[in-house]
């Protein structure tokens, strides 16, 4: 059964992380509450099987995991995982796709975003063609730092000034999976922005650098198979090797509560 959390959301727990129960549409209104309120800094992130992996490998990757109010289920292995563990979830949200539909719901409701992270002009680009779609959409500030800035005091401190100065009600962030949860659990306190967004690779997306899986191939849950066709010298490793461990650790913990039985 789904539980209750801080955030008063339902949640189904998996592998220790508390995994909302919430469709896509529900995760985009969740969103815009958080964006509205200033009393706390609140982080949205979008577990895959990958991720999922890591928590559990990792403990210091499980706390920071662990340390966001919304955790949205990217990937249909955590679908077949709640349903083997009899706890389903409503639906897969994609990250991809939540970043979005995110952005239209941002613009309906007049919320200010900014875009950090992705290459050099990607996230310029990734606004333009978002404002395309959504006129009404206020991007008021994109940024693209050089990579591994987290680790340089001095430029890590100009953007939480530029963050703060720009005081936009929600930051999507687009850095690799791990260092842009780690960034904003570290950092949220500082730049104090109502909701920050890990989005990963969309803005590469969005920017028409990455081809995105049509929403048929998402839907199918085949959409792994289709990025990694696409991208498999950065891919396969993931998807191949490091994935699969997600079906394993799943497949553990299913003999053990049977000999609990």
């Amino acid at each position: 059964m789904s539980k209750i959390n801080n955030n008063n959301i339902k949640v189904v727990n998996l592998f220790g992380l508390d995994i909302a129960n919430v469709t896509m549409l529900e995760s985009c209104q969740i969103a815009n509450q958080f964006a509205k309120k200033r009393d706390k800094y609140r982080a949205i992130f979008t577990p895959n099987a990958n991720m999922m992996v890591k928590e559990i490998e990792d403990s210091n990757f499980r706390k920071i995991l662990s340390s966001a109010d919304l955790l949205l289920s990217d990937g249909i292995s955590l679908i077949i995982a709640s349903i083997i563990f009899n706890k389903p979830l409503k639906e897969k949200v994609s990250g991809s796709t939540f970043f979005i539909k995110s952005c239209e719901s941002f613009a309906n409701n007049n919320k200010k975003v900014f875009f950090l992270g992705a290459a050099e002009g990607v996230a310029l680009k990734a606004a333009e063609s978002l404002k395309k779609h959504f006129p009404k959409l206020n991007v008021i500030g994109c940024y693209s730092p050089s990579y591994g800035f987290e680790n340089d005091q001095i430029e890590n401190q100009k953007i939480i000034e530029m963050l703060k100065n720009s005081s936009p009600d929600v930051l999507f962030v687009a850095m690799s999976n791990g260092r842009g949860e780690k960034w904003i659990i570290e950092n949220k306190q500082f730049y104090q922005i109502p909701v920050s967004i890990q989005v990963g690779a969309s803005f590469d997306f969005a920017a028409g650098i990455k081809r995105i899986p049509p929403e048929f191939i998402k839907k199918t849950g085949l959409a792994w198979l289709w990025r990694l066709l696409h991208e498999p010298k950065r891919l396969w490793r993931q998807r191949l090797v490091e994935d699969p461990r997600f079906y394993y650790y799943m497949f553990k913990r299913i003999i053990k509560e049977r000999k609990m039985i």
